[in-house]
């Protein structure tokens, strides 16, 4: 569950708020869409979330703990993002690339292990991209690149933003069954 509990948030030097007294809740197993018009403050939200940016009011919670009460491990451990957009500044293979979602929960100087070779597989066959395993990321579809970057988040919390212009903040929790909800995760959109 991540909840936005009469947030607000204000960039240095700015006049006003980027968000003002945003609430909701996306509740795991259901799909929460954010929208709005560009410069609403939709991506303001997910810097939020992830403590790029301090917020003046309120809170966010994952899964009942306050964000800044939460290590960044921890927080990187929780809640994945998968951005709007992203260019690899060098082509690597599809089962590297998700294998990078292993690296929050290494310790210190840990190489990864059987289990986090299973996650990886794991991920990959719920995406359905094991077949793609290894191939080059600069190879792949639009769709096929989607599925993968999602296959890198694995089990965590998934947090993509879209944009989507002329509309207002809207909350719709629609319930989903694929099979990237095992266990059920919280996905906001």
């Amino acid at each position: 569950m991540i909840r936005f509990d009469a947030l607000s948030i204000r960039y240095p030097g700015a006049t006003r708020d980027a968000a003002e007294r945003v609430s909701f809740e996306a509740v795991r197993g259901a799909l929460t869409a954010v929208v709005g018009p560009n410069g609403s403050g939709k991506s303001t939200l997910v810097r939020a979330l992830i403590r790029r940016v301090p917020f003046a009011h309120g809170d966010i919670l994952v899964d009942g703990s306050a964000i800044a009460s939460l290590h960044r491990d921890e927080i990187a451990r929780r809640v994945a993002v998968v951005p709007q957009r992203e260019e690899l500044a060098f082509p690597v293979l599809v089962g590297d690339y998700v294998a990078l979602g292993r690296f929050p929960h290494l310790g210190v100087w840990h190489a990864p292990g059987d289990r986090d070779a299973a996650a990886v597989e794991s991920a990959l066959a719920r995406a359905g991209v094991a077949s793609l395993r290894s191939r080059r990321v600069d190879t792949l579809s639009g769709g096929e690149w989607q599925r993968v970057r999602l296959a890198r988040v694995g089990r965590a919390a998934v947090l993509r933003r879209l944009a989507l212009p002329n509309a207002h903040w809207v909350a719709t929790r629609t319930p989903v069954r694929t099979s990237m909800s095992s266990p059920p995760a919280t996905t906001v959109m």
